[in-house]
This record gives C-alpha cells, sequence and structure tokens, in this order.
C-alpha cells in the first residue's frame, strides 16, 4: 500500500529543468570539445594563406557549432517530445519503492533500484546505476504536509553510496531525509 500518491502533470518547464539537471555532462563536453575545436582553428586561421585559414575557419565554425548546440539542446528536445509527455502521471511512494503510472503504462523500481537523489529547487532526481534515466519528480507536486509524511517515514531504503569503493554497506535513509538529498544551490538555474 502507497503511503503518499500524487498526481504529477509535467509541463515544458518541467521537462527543460529535467534535461538540464541530468544533462549537464554532455552539455560539458560538447562545450570543451567546441572549446578545444575552436583553438585548434587559431594557428591555421592566423598563417595567413588560403589553405590552412579555409581549413581553420571550417574548424572554428564546427567548434562554434559544438559550443551552441550544448545550450540549444535542451529546448530542442522539449519541443520534439510527443504529447504524451504530457499526460497526467500518478506517482505513489510506499514502504516497498516507487510506482509512476500513466493510463497506458505503469513503471514500477524497489528502493533498492537507486543509488542516489538529489533535490534541486525544482525536482527530486532519483539516480539508478550509470547510464539508467533518472527518475524526476516534480516538487511542485508535494504539499509541505506530504513532503513531511515521506521524509519522516524512516521505512524507504535508499543509500547514497551503495557502491563504495571500500565495499563498506551503505546506511539506509527515509526517502526525502536530508541525509539522502544532495542540497543544490538556487543559483545553479
Amino acid at each position: 500500500m502507497a503511503d503518499l500518491v500524487l498526481t504529477i502533470t509535467p509541463t515544458e518547464s518541467d521537462h527543460r529543468k529535467s534535461l538540464r539537471a541530468t544533462g549537464r555532462r554532455h552539455a560539458w563536453r560538447l562545450r570543451v570539445a567546441g572549446l578545444l575545436t575552436v583553438l585548434v582553428s587559431l594557428p591555421a586561421l592566423a598563417a595567413g594563406e588560403p589553405a590552412p585559414w579555409l581549413t581553420g575557419f571550417v574548424f572554428a565554425i564546427v567548434g562554434l557549432a559544438l559550443i551552441a548546440q550544448s545550450f540549444l539542446w535542451t529546448s530542442a528536445l522539449v519541443r520534439r517530445l510527443p504529447p504524451s509527455a504530457y499526460e497526467p502521471r500518478t506517482c505513489e511512494i510506499g514502504p516497498d519503492g516507487l510506482r509512476i503510472s500513466t493510463g497506458v503504462s505503469a513503471r514500477q523500481w524497489s528502493w533498492r533500484a537507486f543509488r542516489s537523489a538529489t533535490r534541486t529547487p525544482d525536482l527530486w532526481l532519483l539516480r539508478g546505476d550509470r547510464g539508467d534515466t533518472p527518475v524526476a519528480l516534480q516538487r511542485r507536486a508535494f504539499s509541505p504536509e506530504q513532503e513531511a509524511v515521506a521524509g519522516d517515514s524512516g521505512s524507504h531504503d535508499v543509500s547514497v553510496r551503495r557502491h563504495s569503493p571500500w565495499n563498506a554497506p551503505s546506511r539506509p535513509a527515509s526517502l526525502l531525509s536530508a541525509k539522502v538529498w544532495k542540497v543544490w544551490p538556487r543559483t545553479c538555474w
């Protein structure tokens, strides 16, 4: 039986914030690759001869395009989302885990499936193993009373460091406990 049952209706802003929070590493890789490409092009541009200058110009354009893409990719992805991405979802939080369902499908996770949880000003991101898509829960869907209920119930088993380098067992904690959530500063957006 679920402790909390919420209805979450994601908006375009929610999807954009979720993609930004989960795709920071990808965006920084694009920025670094673009910057390095631009830096490689500078000696060829400085040569002044037509053939190296043209090569340098092409490299500079590619580098600038990579940098621009790192800033614009979240908006492009959000524009391409299907209408089903904006349908209401029912989120059930219980002692056994998390279940998110729509009118068409349902997905369920046990608390052991998550290795960390991150609280941003707008979202809670539950992360599984490396490469798994994080589960994003919009904080506006929770009332203060529901946050308190989820934070006080000690039956949830979410570990921050399940994969400890020293193979030490990690301590189970409450789902919304401050011990579990890494709090991001408000300036990250």
